[in-house]
């Protein structure tokens, strides 16, 4: 799988993304289809679960928009299975 942000930065050229702490798929949704090159889904912040973290992302599908997670906690348990929903 590409990692367009890598290539990117690789060039020299900036990336752009914002936040998301709303806790909807149609929100992820959208966003991911404006140019945005990353959306962050903000775990910490947010009273987002796993289940709808992934949700989220998955609403990403189709788009070259790339989803990055911040967890809820430095925790490893958490950090893992965040890494297991994508």
């Amino acid at each position: 799988m590409k990692n367009l942000i890598k290539e990117k930065l690789q060039k020299g050229q900036g990336v752009i993304g914002t936040f998301v702490g709303l806790g909807h798929p149609d929100v992820t949704e959208r966003l991911s289809r404006l140019g945005f090159d990353w959306l962050l889904i903000d775990g910490e912040h947010a009273p987002l679960g796993l289940e709808t973290m992934q949700q989220m992302m998955q609403a990403m599908n189709g788009s070259n928009c790339t989803p990055l997670v911040r967890p809820q906690w430095n925790d490893m348990v958490i950090i893992k299975r965040v890494l297991d929903i994508g």
